[in-house]
């Protein structure tokens, strides 16, 4: 059966602001397509957050990135309009989900299978070295958002 707050977590955790630790679980969830949660060290609390439900993308099978306002980036490995994938952002200050690109299958299939001796710009992306990114993708494909 489906764990309903999440199951076989994958990818690392990552720090916020608050002292909680983020990550996602590529399984489980209400639909069975992972969650995102936060464990809080200092109560031994943990809590999910959100369930993938395939139109703000499904199995994620990384970790979280953290930018310089505290935001979180990540990317699932299906769902999305086209069912390729999504890259979206997550602020714990607000619990805000915002989905900034459906992926499509020239451009992002199975991105989990990327790895830092696979695709470069991938690597620079998830080590925070390059949100370069996300601005050229919403340049290059307006509609999108």
């Amino acid at each position: 059966g489906t764990a309903v707050m999440g199951q076989r977590p994958s990818g690392h955790l990552i720090r916020s602001d608050n002292g909680k630790l983020y990550g996602m679980t590529p399984f489980g969830g209400v639909h069975n397509l992972g969650v995102i949660y936060s464990f809080d060290p200092a109560v031994s609390a943990y809590k999910k957050l959100m369930d993938f439900d395939s139109s703000n993308g499904a199995n994620p099978f990384g970790g979280f990135i953290r930018d310089s306002e505290g935001k979180l980036y990540a990317m699932t490995s299906k769902g999305g309009r086209n069912n390729a994938g999504v890259l979206f952002s997550f602020y714990p200050a607000t619990s805000t989900y915002t989905k900034l690109n459906d992926f499509e299958k020239g451009d992002g299939w199975y991105i989990y299978k990327f790895t830092d001796t696979h695709c470069p710009a991938v690597r620079l992306w998830m080590e925070g070295k390059d949100l370069n990114y996300l601005r050229r993708i919403k340049r290059e494909n307006p509609r999108k958002h």
